[in-house]
């Protein structure tokens, strides 16, 4: 048995050794802040968790590394700690898609706590594991930098409000919300009797398909598989087969 502390909430953990951290937290937590960035190759930085004081990739740290581990994700952060890296974040329009945000949340805590008066060059080798796809990185260091001056000075930031006119910057529609993991994407819903589909390309583009033998999956214990009678002879259909 793993015993570990989660959002000051301790945990015994009994399942797979193995199992990643990432997978643990989302799949058994709920804790949907945690990103899937990359599939676990741990390019992206979109995981990022605070295990014991430092900064780490959930996705490449295994349930059996973390027996009397202490973890924080941004769920658990200090409300104010969370509050004030989003809305700097958010201020300087650090927040687009905001898939990476939470991911960058977690790193700027643990950097803060280390060191609240940070150097931009000291900022971008904290992050420089992380990818963001449509930022641009210049907001992310402005916004980090600006998070850090609120923290010296105990500041409480607000959203900036604006005209919203031509010209003038505005943040991105639920901004916040995205920042701190709370706004849900696609992957992160889940509902009673879900089930989940995959999209499977032909292992030859090129072949014309006569015929789809499906019999093998519908043995598959929780495959749920509903093709109408008239579709079961048919080259011309899309396969509805989906797993619990």
């Amino acid at each position: 048995m793993i015993q570990l502390t989660v959002n000051d909430v301790e945990v015994d953990y009994e399942g797979d050794e193995n199992l990643s951290l990432l997978n643990y937290l989302r799949n058994d937590l709920e804790l949907t802040s945690v990103k899937d960035g990359c599939s676990g190759q741990a390019a992206c930085g979109a995981c990022t968790v605070e295990i014991n004081g430092e900064a780490k990739l959930s996705c490449v740290t295994k349930m059996s590394k973390l027996n009397n581990a202490k973890i924080y994700t941004p769920e658990g952060f200090p409300e104010y700690v969370k509050d004030t890296i989003a809305k700097a974040l958010v201020n300087e329009g650090a927040v687009q898609c905001g898939f990476c945000t939470p991911g960058f949340i977690s790193r700027t805590k643990v950097l803060l706590d280390k060191n609240p008066n940070p150097t931009l060059e000291e900022v971008r080798t904290a992050i420089k594991s992380h990818i963001c796809r449509c930022t641009g990185y210049k907001k992310i260091e402005k916004g980090i930098l600006v998070a850090a001056q609120a923290y010296r000075n105990n500041e409480k930031l607000e959203i900036r409000k604006t005209s919203g006119k031509i010209g003038v910057s505005q943040p991105k529609y639920q901004a916040y919300e995205t920042a701190i993991g709370e706004r849900k994407f696609v992957d992160d819903m889940k509902f009673e009797e879900m089930l989940y589909s995959a999209l499977k390309f032909s292992d030859y583009p090129s072949a014309k398909v006569i015929k789809i033998d499906y019999s093998e999956a519908e043995k598959l214990e929780g495959v749920e598989c509903n093709i109408p009678s008239k579709w079961r002879s048919s080259t011309k259909f899309r396969l509805p087969i989906a797993v619990s």
